[in-house]
């Protein structure tokens, strides 16, 4: 009887292992190829199918250059659209749990392993990144997998091994740039973990090989990719800078960065699962896995002292997500000890409990992303509709957050849409939305009949070119999608009766 149960509990553990994965994978590639490119991707899929592979390298700044370069090759191959596009983050999201499940079933329970895969499997934002022409998904693969590749490493100490790690080593850096805190971590690792000369003498050799590749990496391509972002993403980043006006200042910036960190990686009744991540860490410190509190822990430490110089943003991030499966592997630690615990008094009810509570959850998060998919900014079935209510003569003002989406729909599937000549590409003014009024003068001037399409747009620069046409204009046809609209006005005024130019917007 005993062995029919073991069997029967095997097989029901398989089933639920395998109804995960397949929903992970579903959840990853349904909307893939329906969703429309909003401004970011659409930056990335234009730096790719624009640019030859010489001006790929040099002008490439958008995402990481062998992130760029794999997409590239891609698309080289198969059909340049929104499938193939976001392919490999895709591939990277279903990647990244293969490996976690694969290290976290060595250092727990079935029943741990299973709900904490559950809980990275359907995080939201993981899912998102999986979904989106961005480099993030696959900063959490080279993650996990270096930490997969030094644990072969320690456990083994082949040179298949070494040259794996290695390798992953030096791609990691160029699909995403964060993969120098894993780097440094599991270089501390290997230091720490051997204590004969031979294997310190492989361990240099390894850190000596990555830092002369980072360097040549960092003199030919990525200072350059960083003095042309740096400003910008300072004052983007603000907010994830410790705030050092005064200690406790800075307690209140950190404590509540930190908090975001579990909100944005969707662990569940915060402050309970901070309290079963340290549980977990001091579980494998104090069985002799020191190493995997190091794995953990280090790499916070460094985006944290990072922070301080301004080189990279401490908090509840995209910047941050690819740390995501080490606290995942922390909480599956303290989560198996408390069910350990319950089933030697033979508190099955409260487990039960508490896995049904801890479940809901990204089981919800799976729910609510099946059925309201994510969609950020639809161009492409605005410009279907738009197409069939252009008229020869007509021109269109394409404002400057929609440039890069437009640019990318317009050279791959409408380019008989309208003659490129009749593209007004919009300036963007937002220091003083008044400036648009000089720009909407020339334009006016013309007086024909003009599309203004809307896309990543502030609501007080759509709002003032919009009040500025009604003035001048008739409003003939509105067509709107999420998160874009275009206009069509019949432009009225003639150039003298345009008075208000001069006039402040308020």
């Amino acid at each position: 009887m005993k062995m029919k149960t073991r069997k029967f509990m095997k097989y029901f553990y398989i089933t639920l292992l395998i109804i995960i994965l397949a929903a992970s994978i579903y959840i990853r590639f349904k909307n893939l190829a329906e969703r429309s490119l909003w401004l970011d991707e659409a930056w990335v899929a234009n730096a790719i199918t624009e640019s030859n592979l010489k001006e790929l390298i040099t002008s490439s700044f958008h995402a990481p250059l062998f992130f760029v370069l794999t997409i590239h090759l891609i698309v080289s191959f198969l059909p340049n659209n929104e499938l193939f596009l976001r392919l490999l983050p895709c591939l990277f999201g279903i990647g990244t749990l293969i490996i976690f499940y694969s290290i976290i079933r060595k250092h727990t329970g079935k029943l741990a392993a299973l709900i904490s895969l559950l809980l990275l499997s359907f995080s939201y934002n993981f899912v998102h990144y999986s979904q989106e022409l961005k480099q993030f998904s696959g900063a959490m693969f080279f993650t996990i997998l270096l930490v997969y590749l030094c644990e072969r490493v320690i456990a083994h100490n082949k040179m298949g091994d070494w040259i794996a790690l290695l390798l992953m080593s030096i791609i990691g850096i160029g699909f995403d740039h964060s993969t120098v805190f894993i780097i440094a971590t599991v270089f501390i690792v290997l230091l720490i973990s051997f204590h004969q000369k031979q294997y310190w003498i492989k361990t240099f050799g390894f850190g000596s090989a990555v830092f002369a590749f980072f360097a040549v990496f960092f003199l030919f391509h990525l200072r350059h990719q960083i003095a042309r972002s740096l400003v910008s993403a300072q004052q983007y980043w603000t907010s994830y800078y410790p705030n050092l006006n005064s200690f406790s200042a800075f307690i209140k910036w950190l404590s509540h960065s930190t908090i975001k960190i579990f909100d944005f990686f969707s662990f569940p009744y915060f402050p309970v699962s901070l309290i079963i991540i340290i549980a977990g860490l001091f579980l494998f410190h104090k069985r002799s896995q020191r190493r995997f509190v190091i794995y953990i822990l280090l790499p916070i430490i460094l985006v944290l002292a990072a922070s301080f110089f301004k080189r990279y943003p401490y908090g509840g991030s995209r910047m941050m997500i690819f740390v995501a499966p080490l606290l995942y592997i922390s909480f599956a630690k303290g989560l198996d000890f408390i069910i350990n615990k319950l089933e030697r008094s033979k508190l099955y009810i409260p487990i039960l409990v508490l896995v049904v509570f801890i479940a809901v959850p990204p089981v919800s998060s799976f729910i609510e992303i099946a059925k309201n998919p994510l969609r950020l900014e639809e161009v492409r079935p605005l410009l279907d509709e738009l197409q069939g209510h252009i008229e020869l003569g007509d021109q269109i003002y394409v404002y400057y957050g929609a440039k890069e989406a437009f640019k990318y729909y317009y050279s791959t599937r409408y380019h008989r849409l309208i003659d490129k000549n009749n593209i007004i590409w919009g300036e963007k003014h937002r220091d003083d939305v008044n400036k648009y009024g000089i720009d909407l003068e020339e334009i006016l001037k013309k007086n024909t009949s003009i599309w203004f399409l809307f896309s990543h747009f502030w609501e007080s620069e759509r709002s003032y070119i919009f009040d500025y046409l009604d003035r001048h204009g008739d409003l003939e046809m509105e067509i709107s999608s999420i998160g874009t609209i275009a206009y069509r006005f019949k432009i009225t005024s003639n150039p003298s009766d345009l008075q208000d130019l001069n006039q402040p917007y308020n």
